[in-house]
């Protein structure tokens, strides 16, 4: 506070003050799933799910600690290129804007994905197992909208980026081996590519547009292995 205020007196602004920094997220999701047994032994399952979320992460001024005045600048460029230059300006649409607290300042911008899936799985009753398999396939679009300028990248900034594209999906496969005196093992296996998350997608989408250089799905493999045994007054599990 004291610094702020001395700094003002002498002509210049807050040096110091609080900001936040919103990720705010609105989706809207479509489920539908399909079961049928066919009869004790044997049961299929199945669905669909579409959604689409809206990611909107910007910077809030907080608190001003005493000052008055607070310019919209990107202080580590200016350091650089000059407190006048072009790159210094957070947003050029609106440059050498003076912040007070509640307005939207250094970086403001949407992340949108929209996931579409199908999934389906089939499970059967043996009389000293059960085996179960699925299997899911679906597609993922990323896509960025900058609401400001950024005079680091000023014609790959403001509006929105390109669009990436994802084939994704994957598999798994298992069984519950009853074996004497309540004994069971468990065992799986599953294999599957992922869209990269939207918080990794992109170089610097606090600045621009880029998204990160080759990307591409995740790969995971899993397995799993596990013993249950169960008894009348004892139930022990070992993953």
């Amino acid at each position: 506070y004291y610094v702020n205020r001395q700094n003002e007196l002498l002509g210049g602004e807050a040096l110091y003050y609080q900001e936040r920094r919103n990720n705010d997220q609105m989706l809207a999701s479509l489920n539908s799933t399909f079961s049928h047994l066919v009869n004790k032994h044997h049961k299929y399952t199945g669905g669909v799910r579409l959604s689409t979320t809206k990611g909107m992460h910007y910077k809030t001024m907080e608190d001003l600690l005493g000052g008055t005045r607070y310019t919209d600048i990107d202080k580590f460029a200016a350091n650089d290129y000059g407190p006048n230059s072009v790159e210094a300006q957070n947003d050029l649409t609106n440059p050498n804007r003076q912040i007070g607290v509640g307005d939207r300042f250094g970086y403001d911008y949407n992340i949108f994905v929209n996931r579409a899936q199908a999934w389906a799985g089939y499970q059967t009753e043996i009389k000293w197992a059960r085996l179960f398999a699925s299997g899911r396939i679906g597609g993922t679009t990323l896509q960025r909208e900058g609401n400001m300028q950024n005079g680091l990248a000023i014609n790959n900034s403001l509006g929105k980026s390109g669009t990436a594209y994802f084939l994704d999906g994957g598999a798994k496969a298992g069984a519950n081996l009853r074996l004497c005196q309540g004994n069971t093992l468990s065992l799986g296996v599953g294999y599957e590519w992922k869209a990269p998350d939207a918080r990794v997608a992109f170089a610097s989408p606090q600045i621009n547009n880029d998204f990160v250089k080759d990307l591409t799905n995740e790969k995971i493999f899993s397995a799993e292995l596990g013993y249950q045994f169960q008894n009348n007054w004892l139930r022990a599990n070992v993953q």
